[in-house]
């Protein structure tokens, strides 16, 4: 067996005390910025989209109003970026609602929102805890809480990007025998 003194293995805490300094400590580590980059992800998904739609509609539009009769003769330019554009917004307007990136981007900013605020909590518990009892209900608690937010999470993750269960193929009772 591999000698547990080295750095590649997280070392268990001696005390209540400093197991959740750990855990508060792996959550601004770790949980957090998971949050963050998940928010961020999907907040520039929403603005790219919604840019790509908006800019493909007013730039046809535009160009529209101010070609001239021979940009609409056989595949001249003209004829293609007011084929192009529109089929661009198109697929960036599909992309957002069918994606539903603003739903996604709600979910995890509430996500990073509820885990900032346990950090929070858990630190102003740690600050006023004074015995090992005391610690290691305040973990106990924080684990619960986090715990709760990751099951809340997953499942309003699946409500929003649902996967076919197994055995469930839409194919009636014939598929399922």
């Amino acid at each position: 067996m591999a000698d547990r003194d080295d750095d590649s293995s997280a070392a268990l805490a001696a005390t209540p005390q400093q197991a959740l300094a750990d855990y508060i400590a792996e959550l601004e580590s770790d949980y957090l910025p998971w949050y963050e980059r998940a928010a961020a992800r999907n907040f520039w998904s929403w603005f790219i989209a919604q840019g790509i739609a908006f800019l493909a509609g007013v730039a046809t539009s535009i160009l529209a109003a101010v070609m001239n009769d021979d940009a609409f003769k056989g595949y001249a330019w003209g004829r293609l970026v007011l084929i192009v554009l529109p089929a661009l917004g198109s697929i960036a307007s599909t992309f957002f609602v069918q994606m539903r990136v603003a739903e996604f981007e709600d979910l995890r900013e509430q996500g990073r929102a509820a885990i900032q605020r346990l950090i929070a909590i858990g630190k102003q518990r740690y600050a006023g805890a004074t015995s090992p009892e005391t610690y290691s209900e305040v973990h106990g608690w924080l684990i619960d809480e986090v715990s709760k937010l990751e099951a809340e999470q997953n499942r309003r993750f699946q409500v929003l990007a649902p996967r076919p269960r197994a055995g469930k193929t839409g194919k009636g009772e014939e598929a399922e025998r």
